[in-house]
C-alpha cells in the first residue's frame, strides 16, 4: 500500500464516490450559473447595441433589478446557508416582501 494512494486505507472507494457526486452537482449547479449569467449579459449587450431612445429606460431596468433580486432570493432559499441567513432580520424582510408564501 502507498502513501500517495487515497484508496489504499480502510474507507474503500465509497468516501470517493460520495465526494464525486458533491462535486458532480456543484459542478452542475456552476454551469447553470454560468448559462444564466451569459444569457444576462447576451442581453445586456444587445440592449446597450440599440439607440437610447429605443431602451426601456429606468422602469426597465428597475425590473431587471427586481428579476436579478428574485432570482438571487430563490437561490439562497436553495442553499444550505438558508438556516443562517433566515436568523437575519434584513433578509427575512426581503423574504416577505418579494417572496410571499400562502400560508403565511
Amino acid at each position: 500500500m502507498s502513501a500517495e494512494d487515497p484508496t489504499a486505507g480502510g474507507k474503500g472507494t465509497s468516501g470517493n464516490r460520495d465526494h464525486d457526486v458533491v462535486l458532480e452537482r456543484e459542478a452542475e449547479l456552476l454551469r447553470a450559473e454560468v448559462a444564466h449569467l451569459r444569457a444576462r449579459l447576451a442581453a445586456a449587450e444587445a440592449e446597450s447595441a440599440r439607440p437610447a431612445a429605443q431602451r426601456g429606460g429606468p422602469e426597465q431596468a428597475g425590473r431587471r433589478a427586481r428579476e436579478d433580486l428574485l432570482w438571487l432570493l430563490r437561490r439562497l432559499e436553495s442553499s444550505p446557508a438558508r438556516p443562517l441567513l433566515r436568523r437575519r432580520a434584513g433578509y427575512r424582510r426581503l423574504l416577505r416582501t418579494y417572496l410571499p408564501t400562502d400560508g403565511a
